[in-house]
Parts: structure tokens; C-alpha cells; sequence
């Protein structure tokens, strides 16, 4: 064939032996030819063309794909969440309960919507007992458009600071579960030591405030070459106070007092500087 681009002449095309199969290959392995191109004054050009053939398990060629599927309409409305978040704040120790709080779930869908499942959601991401539901008339029932049903969630918070956790509510149809983010807090609690500079084989005070109450606490003064711990309990209002005797064989330094509640991670700690006893009598300065 004679093949013309714009005034110039390029020739003859063709494709030498083997040509049949190229195109679309009808046995595995590969597949090569030559393309050559004969220019008018004699040249000829030859590019290598190259396909490959892969055998179907049936030995029949593939079946086309069908037609794509239509998208997923959206749900007509969805499951309305009040309060959305759910934030219990909190100013008071951790191990203290908060709530309940109640949820209040509502159709607003054209169908009915069937709720399997009510829960707080588990993993590394939370920590078990800061939140959990209670009373529910959500579990279980299929809720007509325009119906409502209640969960009951409280927060008991395992550590002090912000913790957070999400209220999981399942539906027949996932197009409308829903996941409710819930927020609460504790305050940290605060260690003191007076006074906060004390010779050895002296007494200094140790009190502390926002602890979880009625929790046994374990109070360790620890130096090189001696430790000292003392057990108490928290008071019902969260408060703790005990006698801390430095002994002789304690050594000088700035040291931590640690309280730390019993069974838990929840601790706080105040610094205590140790001094070595005056062996001396005080002096005195007389008037006349």
C-alpha cells in the first residue's frame, strides 16, 4: 500500500511472515513480527512487533465482563442520634461514676429500620469501663418511621484526663448503623509533702486531694539504699493524709514521694528534700 503524510511520499507497508495471529493472538506463548516500510528511493525500514498469548484454564476464550452494576441509592433519611456527640465533661476523680446519660434514637427514614445491636465498642484504641449502656429499649425491635427508642450510657472514668470511647448501634441494613462519639474526664490527683524540706529521722506530712475514695494507697519514698512504703486509705471525699517518718538511713537528696492507688495506674508524686541531721545543739544569742 502507498501511504502519503502531508506532501512527502513514504512508500510501501507491510508485515512479513509469520503476520496472522498478531493482532489478537490465538494460541499461548509469544508472538512476533516484522513491520517494513519501503521508502520510494529504495530504503527500507523494519520495525519488530511483539504480543504475547495466555491460555485461559478452559481452553475457551474469556467470557466478556457483564454490564457494571448500578450504584447503591443512598437511604431515604437514616437513624437521628440525640445528643451527638455524647460529652459527660467531669471534674470529679477517675473511678467515679458519671451519668447516666440517655440517648434518644429516631427514624427518619421511609421504612422501617431493625436495630440488632447496642454497644460500646472494644479494642487498643479504648480502655474497658469508661463507658458502658445500661437500659435500652433499642435492642432488638424494628422502628417504624417517625418512632423513637432510648439507650442509657454512664462513664466511670479508669484514669484521670480525657477519655473517649464510641456507642456502637447496629442495624439490619449497615446503610443505616451508626457509630456516636462519647467523651468524659477526671481530674488529676495532687500530692503534697510539708514541710517539703525535713531532716532525717524527722516527720513530714504527706495529704493529697482528688484521689479515687475509699481506695487503698500505697505511699513509697524510695533512695539509694533504703525504701520506704506506707499503706493508707482515701478518705470517702477523695482526700489522703499520713505521717511519713524519714529514717536515719535515708539519704540526703531531692526524692519523689509516690502515691499510687491500689490495683490501678493512677498515681501522682511530690518532691521531698532530705537533709542530714544537726548532731550540734542550737545556738544561742543571749541580751542583757
Amino acid at each position: 500500500m502507498l501511504i502519503e503524510r502531508g506532501s512527502a511520499e513514504i512508500g510501501a507497508v507491510t508485515i512479513a511472515e509469520p503476520a496472522h495471529g498478531l493482532d489478537r493472538p490465538v494460541v499461548a506463548g509469544r508472538r512476533q513480527a516484522v513491520l517494513r516500510v519501503s521508502q520510494p528511493g529504495g530504503t527500507t525500514d523494519e520495525v519488530t512487533l511483539v504480543a504475547e498469548g495466555t491460555e485461559t484454564p478452559s481452553g475457551e476464550p474469556p467470557e466478556p465482563p457483564g454490564p457494571a452494576q448500578p450504584p447503591r441509592p443512598a437511604p431515604a433519611g437514616q437513624l437521628v442520634i440525640t445528643p451527638d456527640p455524647l460529652d459527660f465533661g467531669g471534674s470529679g476523680p477517675a473511678l467515679v461514676g458519671i451519668g447516666p446519660r440517655i440517648v434518644q434514637v429516631r427514624n427518619t427514614a421511609t421504612v422501617p429500620i431493625m436495630v440488632t445491636a447496642v454497644g460500646v465498642l472494644t479494642g487498643t484504641r479504648f480502655t474497658v469501663g469508661d463507658f458502658a449502656v445500661g437500659k435500652t429499649t433499642c435492642t432488638g425491635i424494628t422502628l417504624a418511621p417517625d418512632s423513637s427508642c432510648s439507650i442509657e450510657v454512664s462513664s466511670t472514668p479508669q484514669n484521670p484526663g480525657q477519655r473517649n470511647g464510641v456507642l456502637a448501634i447496629t442495624t439490619g441494613d449497615p446503610a443505616y448503623s451508626r457509630l456516636i462519639a462519647l467523651r468524659s474526664q477526671a481530674v488529676q490527683p495532687v500530692l503534697q509533702v510539708n514541710p517539703g524540706v525535713v531532716r532525717m529521722n524527722r516527720v513530714a506530712t504527706v495529704t493529697g486531694q482528688n484521689f479515687p475514695p475509699s481506695r487503698a494507697v500505697t505511699l513509697t519514698l524510695t533512695t539509694p539504699g533504703s525504701k520506704l512504703l506506707l499503706n493508707t486509705v482515701t478518705k470517702p471525699d477523695g482526700k489522703v493524709s499520713a505521717a511519713l517518718v524519714v529514717f536515719p538511713q535515708t539519704s540526703a537528696g531531692t526524692w519523689p514521694v509516690i502515691a499510687t492507688v491500689g490495683g490501678t495506674s493512677i498515681r501522682a508524686q511530690a518532691p521531698v528534700l532530705v537533709v542530714p541531721g544537726s548532731y550540734q545543739p542550737p545556738g544561742f544569742t543571749s541580751r542583757r
